[in-house]
Protein backbone atom coordinates (compact mmCIF):
# COMPACT_ATOMS: atom_id res chain seq x y z
CA UNK A 1 0.00 0.00 0.00
CA UNK A 2 1.10 3.56 -0.63
CA UNK A 3 1.67 6.11 2.13
CA UNK A 4 -1.33 8.02 3.43
CA UNK A 5 -0.55 11.26 1.58
CA UNK A 6 -0.59 9.45 -1.76
CA UNK A 7 -3.09 6.69 -1.02
CA UNK A 8 -4.38 4.94 -4.13
CA UNK A 9 -6.95 2.16 -4.44
CA UNK A 10 -6.20 -1.50 -3.81
CA UNK A 11 -9.06 -2.67 -6.02
CA UNK A 12 -11.23 -1.40 -8.86
CA UNK A 13 -14.71 -2.40 -9.98
CA UNK A 14 -14.24 -1.84 -13.72
CA UNK A 15 -17.74 -2.61 -14.96
CA UNK A 16 -19.91 -3.42 -16.60
CA UNK A 17 -22.34 -0.54 -16.80
CA UNK A 18 -25.88 -1.58 -15.75
CA UNK A 19 -24.68 -4.79 -14.09
CA UNK A 20 -25.17 -4.01 -10.40
CA UNK A 21 -21.89 -2.21 -9.75
CA UNK A 22 -23.55 0.48 -7.63
CA UNK A 23 -25.05 -2.08 -5.27
CA UNK A 24 -21.74 -3.93 -4.99
CA UNK A 25 -19.86 -0.65 -4.41
CA UNK A 26 -22.18 0.24 -1.53
CA UNK A 27 -22.27 -3.27 -0.06
CA UNK A 28 -18.47 -3.40 0.13
CA UNK A 29 -18.38 -0.03 1.87
CA UNK A 30 -20.38 -1.50 4.75
CA UNK A 31 -17.42 -3.69 5.68
CA UNK A 32 -15.41 -2.05 8.51
CA UNK A 33 -12.07 -2.75 6.80
CA UNK A 34 -13.10 -1.68 3.28
CA UNK A 35 -13.55 1.90 2.08
CA UNK A 36 -15.04 2.57 -1.33
CA UNK A 37 -14.78 6.06 -2.79
CA UNK A 38 -17.54 8.42 -1.64
CA UNK A 39 -18.18 9.15 -5.31
CA UNK A 40 -18.80 6.23 -7.62
CA UNK A 41 -17.60 6.63 -11.21
CA UNK A 42 -14.57 8.90 -10.65
CA UNK A 43 -13.18 7.67 -13.98
CA UNK A 44 -9.71 9.02 -13.30
CA UNK A 45 -7.81 6.60 -15.54
CA UNK A 46 -9.67 7.71 -18.67
CA UNK A 47 -9.54 11.41 -17.81
CA UNK A 48 -7.46 14.33 -19.09
CA UNK A 49 -4.46 13.46 -16.89
CA UNK A 50 -4.08 10.45 -19.20
CA UNK A 51 -4.95 12.20 -22.44
CA UNK A 52 -8.67 11.47 -22.18
CA UNK A 53 -11.34 13.81 -23.53
CA UNK A 54 -11.93 16.98 -21.50
CA UNK A 55 -15.66 16.80 -22.26
CA UNK A 56 -16.10 13.46 -20.48
CA UNK A 57 -18.16 14.14 -17.30
CA UNK A 58 -15.89 12.56 -14.68
CA UNK A 59 -16.16 13.05 -10.93
CA UNK A 60 -12.40 12.91 -10.26
CA UNK A 61 -10.67 13.80 -13.50
CA UNK A 62 -7.48 15.19 -11.92
CA UNK A 63 -5.00 13.51 -9.60
CA UNK A 64 -5.61 15.84 -6.66
CA UNK A 65 -9.34 15.09 -6.77
CA UNK A 66 -8.68 11.37 -7.10
CA UNK A 67 -6.29 11.27 -4.16
CA UNK A 68 -8.84 13.17 -2.07
CA UNK A 69 -11.23 10.23 -2.43
CA UNK A 70 -8.85 8.04 -0.41
CA UNK A 71 -7.15 10.56 1.88
CA UNK A 72 -9.18 9.41 4.90
CA UNK A 73 -8.47 5.68 4.47
CA UNK A 74 -6.52 4.12 7.33
CA UNK A 75 -3.37 2.11 6.67
CA UNK A 76 -5.10 -1.09 7.86
CA UNK A 77 -8.07 -0.65 5.52
CA UNK A 78 -8.56 -1.72 1.91
CA UNK A 79 -9.56 1.03 -0.54
CA UNK A 80 -11.39 0.77 -3.83
CA UNK A 81 -13.43 2.60 -6.43
CA UNK A 82 -15.89 1.76 -9.19
CA UNK A 83 -15.79 3.26 -12.69
CA UNK A 84 -17.62 1.56 -15.53
CA UNK A 85 -15.81 3.84 -18.01
CA UNK A 86 -12.86 1.45 -17.56
CA UNK A 87 -14.65 -1.16 -19.69
CA UNK A 88 -15.71 1.04 -22.57
CA UNK A 89 -12.73 0.07 -24.71
CA UNK A 90 -14.59 0.90 -27.92
CA UNK A 91 -14.47 4.58 -26.90
CA UNK A 92 -11.75 4.73 -24.23
CA UNK A 93 -9.19 2.10 -25.27
CA UNK A 94 -6.34 2.96 -22.90
CA UNK A 95 -7.87 2.45 -19.46
CA UNK A 96 -6.09 -0.86 -18.81
CA UNK A 97 -2.53 0.36 -19.57
CA UNK A 98 -3.11 3.55 -17.55
CA UNK A 99 -4.30 1.53 -14.56
CA UNK A 100 -1.36 -0.83 -14.91
CA UNK A 101 1.17 2.01 -15.16
CA UNK A 102 -0.22 3.76 -12.07
CA UNK A 103 -1.30 0.93 -9.77
CA UNK A 104 0.88 -1.96 -10.96
CA UNK A 105 -0.26 -5.50 -11.65
CA UNK A 106 -1.11 -6.30 -8.02
CA UNK A 107 -4.28 -4.20 -8.00
CA UNK A 108 -7.42 -6.35 -7.79
CA UNK A 109 -9.93 -5.96 -10.64
CA UNK A 110 -13.61 -6.89 -10.42
CA UNK A 111 -15.75 -7.18 -13.55
CA UNK A 112 -19.48 -7.85 -13.25
CA UNK A 113 -21.33 -9.15 -16.30
CA UNK A 114 -25.07 -9.32 -16.93
CA UNK A 115 -27.01 -11.12 -19.65
CA UNK A 116 -25.55 -9.18 -22.61
CA UNK A 117 -28.93 -8.54 -24.24
CA UNK A 118 -30.68 -7.46 -21.04
CA UNK A 119 -27.74 -5.23 -20.16
CA UNK A 120 -27.91 -3.44 -23.53
CA UNK A 121 -31.62 -2.74 -23.12
CA UNK A 122 -31.02 -1.37 -19.63
CA UNK A 123 -28.12 0.71 -20.99
CA UNK A 124 -30.44 2.53 -23.37
CA UNK A 125 -32.93 3.16 -20.59
CA UNK A 126 -30.19 4.70 -18.46
CA UNK A 127 -28.80 7.08 -21.07
CA UNK A 128 -32.27 8.09 -22.25
CA UNK A 129 -33.59 8.75 -18.75
CA UNK A 130 -30.48 10.74 -17.80
CA UNK A 131 -30.70 12.98 -20.84
CA UNK A 132 -27.56 11.54 -22.45
CA UNK A 133 -29.46 10.26 -25.49
CA UNK A 134 -32.38 12.05 -27.10
CA UNK A 135 -33.36 9.24 -29.47
CA UNK A 136 -36.94 8.35 -28.51
CA UNK A 137 -36.89 4.57 -29.10
CA UNK A 138 -34.41 1.78 -28.52
CA UNK A 139 -34.98 0.52 -32.06
CA UNK A 140 -33.64 3.79 -33.49
CA UNK A 141 -30.90 4.13 -30.87
CA UNK A 142 -29.41 0.74 -31.77
CA UNK A 143 -28.53 2.14 -35.18
CA UNK A 144 -27.23 5.51 -33.99
CA UNK A 145 -25.48 4.53 -30.73
CA UNK A 146 -23.32 1.40 -31.19
CA UNK A 147 -22.00 1.85 -27.64
CA UNK A 148 -25.30 0.46 -26.33
CA UNK A 149 -24.25 -2.98 -27.55
CA UNK A 150 -20.46 -2.51 -27.45
CA UNK A 151 -20.42 -2.42 -23.65
CA UNK A 152 -21.87 -5.96 -23.74
CA UNK A 153 -18.96 -7.19 -25.86
CA UNK A 154 -17.38 -8.68 -22.78
CA UNK A 155 -14.63 -10.60 -24.52
CA UNK A 156 -13.33 -7.43 -26.16
CA UNK A 157 -13.63 -5.39 -22.97
CA UNK A 158 -11.67 -7.92 -20.91
CA UNK A 159 -8.88 -8.61 -23.41
CA UNK A 160 -6.58 -5.66 -22.51
CA UNK A 161 -6.80 -6.49 -18.80
CA UNK A 162 -5.97 -10.13 -19.36
CA UNK A 163 -2.89 -9.10 -21.32
CA UNK A 164 -1.56 -6.91 -18.48
CA UNK A 165 -2.76 -8.41 -15.20
CA UNK A 166 -2.36 -11.90 -13.73
CA UNK A 167 -5.48 -14.05 -13.92
CA UNK A 168 -5.65 -14.41 -10.14
CA UNK A 169 -6.12 -10.64 -9.81
CA UNK A 170 -9.19 -10.48 -12.06
CA UNK A 171 -12.52 -11.59 -10.60
CA UNK A 172 -15.36 -12.04 -13.11
CA UNK A 173 -18.84 -12.15 -11.61
CA UNK A 174 -22.34 -12.79 -12.94
CA UNK A 175 -24.89 -10.12 -12.01
CA UNK A 176 -27.70 -12.67 -11.85
CA UNK A 177 -25.93 -14.53 -9.03
CA UNK A 178 -26.31 -11.50 -6.77
CA UNK A 179 -30.08 -11.95 -6.76
CA UNK A 180 -29.72 -15.64 -5.89
CA UNK A 181 -27.31 -15.22 -2.96
CA UNK A 182 -26.36 -11.63 -2.26
CA UNK A 183 -24.54 -12.40 0.98
CA UNK A 184 -22.40 -15.08 -0.63
CA UNK A 185 -21.78 -12.92 -3.67
CA UNK A 186 -20.43 -10.01 -1.62
CA UNK A 187 -18.48 -12.26 0.75
CA UNK A 188 -16.63 -13.66 -2.25
CA UNK A 189 -15.59 -10.15 -3.31
CA UNK A 190 -14.58 -9.22 0.25
CA UNK A 191 -12.28 -12.23 0.41
CA UNK A 192 -10.89 -11.45 -3.06
CA UNK A 193 -9.84 -7.91 -2.07
CA UNK A 194 -8.12 -9.17 1.07
CA UNK A 195 -10.58 -8.41 3.88
CA UNK A 196 -12.19 -10.75 6.41
CA UNK A 197 -15.61 -11.89 5.07
CA UNK A 198 -16.77 -12.76 8.59
CA UNK A 199 -16.79 -9.04 9.45
CA UNK A 200 -19.31 -8.28 6.71
CA UNK A 201 -22.72 -7.16 8.06
CA UNK A 202 -25.76 -9.21 7.05
CA UNK A 203 -27.13 -7.86 3.79
CA UNK A 204 -30.47 -9.66 3.59
CA UNK A 205 -32.47 -6.62 4.71
CA UNK A 206 -30.51 -4.04 2.73
CA UNK A 207 -32.40 -2.64 -0.24
CA UNK A 208 -30.40 -1.91 -3.39
CA UNK A 209 -30.61 1.81 -4.13
CA UNK A 210 -30.09 1.50 -7.85
CA UNK A 211 -32.96 -0.77 -8.95
CA UNK A 212 -35.11 -0.05 -11.98
CA UNK A 213 -38.18 0.33 -9.77
CA UNK A 214 -36.72 2.98 -7.43
CA UNK A 215 -34.22 4.79 -9.66
CA UNK A 216 -34.71 8.51 -10.15
CA UNK A 217 -32.67 10.75 -12.42
CA UNK A 218 -30.66 13.76 -11.29
CA UNK A 219 -31.58 17.02 -13.01
CA UNK A 220 -28.82 18.55 -15.20
CA UNK A 221 -27.96 21.31 -12.70
CA UNK A 222 -27.81 18.79 -9.85
CA UNK A 223 -25.39 16.61 -11.86
CA UNK A 224 -23.14 19.65 -12.40
CA UNK A 225 -23.22 20.40 -8.67
CA UNK A 226 -22.30 16.81 -7.82
CA UNK A 227 -19.34 16.97 -10.23
CA UNK A 228 -17.95 20.13 -8.58
CA UNK A 229 -14.79 19.08 -6.66
CA UNK A 230 -15.49 21.52 -3.79
CA UNK A 231 -18.92 19.94 -3.27
CA UNK A 232 -17.46 16.42 -3.47
CA UNK A 233 -14.58 17.04 -1.07
CA UNK A 234 -15.83 19.61 1.44
CA UNK A 235 -19.62 19.73 1.39
CA UNK A 236 -21.19 16.35 0.71
CA UNK A 237 -19.08 14.38 3.24
CA UNK A 238 -20.51 16.63 5.97
CA UNK A 239 -24.16 16.02 5.00
CA UNK A 240 -25.80 13.16 6.94
CA UNK A 241 -26.98 10.34 4.71
CA UNK A 242 -30.59 10.81 5.85
CA UNK A 243 -30.42 14.44 4.71
CA UNK A 244 -28.92 13.38 1.38
CA UNK A 245 -31.91 11.10 0.78
CA UNK A 246 -34.25 14.07 1.33
CA UNK A 247 -32.12 16.26 -0.95
CA UNK A 248 -32.16 13.61 -3.66
CA UNK A 249 -35.95 13.58 -3.57
CA UNK A 250 -36.01 17.33 -4.15
CA UNK A 251 -33.57 17.51 -7.06
CA UNK A 252 -34.42 14.35 -8.99
CA UNK A 253 -37.30 13.47 -11.24
CA UNK A 254 -39.12 10.28 -12.17
CA UNK A 255 -37.70 8.97 -15.46
CA UNK A 256 -39.75 8.95 -18.64
CA UNK A 257 -40.79 5.39 -19.59
CA UNK A 258 -38.59 3.82 -22.26
CA UNK A 259 -40.09 3.00 -25.66
CA UNK A 260 -38.71 0.00 -27.56
CA UNK A 261 -40.05 1.08 -30.96
CA UNK A 262 -40.29 -2.53 -32.19
CA UNK A 263 -41.38 -5.92 -30.82
CA UNK A 264 -39.12 -7.00 -27.97
CA UNK A 265 -38.23 -10.25 -29.74
CA UNK A 266 -36.97 -8.27 -32.74
CA UNK A 267 -34.95 -5.91 -30.52
CA UNK A 268 -33.34 -8.82 -28.69
CA UNK A 269 -32.49 -10.60 -31.94
CA UNK A 270 -30.82 -7.47 -33.34
CA UNK A 271 -28.70 -7.08 -30.21
CA UNK A 272 -27.79 -10.77 -30.15
CA UNK A 273 -26.66 -10.63 -33.78
CA UNK A 274 -24.03 -8.01 -32.89
CA UNK A 275 -22.50 -10.08 -30.12
CA UNK A 276 -20.11 -13.02 -30.42
CA UNK A 277 -20.39 -16.47 -28.85
CA UNK A 278 -17.37 -15.49 -26.75
CA UNK A 279 -19.33 -12.60 -25.22
CA UNK A 280 -22.07 -14.95 -24.06
CA UNK A 281 -19.49 -17.49 -22.86
CA UNK A 282 -17.75 -14.87 -20.70
CA UNK A 283 -21.06 -14.08 -19.00
CA UNK A 284 -22.16 -17.69 -18.64
CA UNK A 285 -18.81 -18.78 -17.15
CA UNK A 286 -18.56 -15.92 -14.65
CA UNK A 287 -18.88 -16.73 -10.97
Amino acid sequence: MTDQTQRLPDFLIIGAMKAGTTTLHEDLDRHPDIVTSSWKEPGYFVGPDFGGPERLPLLAARRRDYLALFSHVRADQVAGESSTHYTKMHKLPNAAPHIHATLGDKVKLIYVMRDPVARAISHYGHIFQHGECGIPTLSEALEAEPSIVDVSRYSMQLAPYRELFPAENILCLKFENMAKDRDGYVRRVVEFVGADPDKLPTLAQIEARNTADSRRSWSPWARRLRAWPVFQTHIEPRIPYSALRVLRGLVTHTPTPVELGAPREEIEARIRARLSPEDFAEWENAG
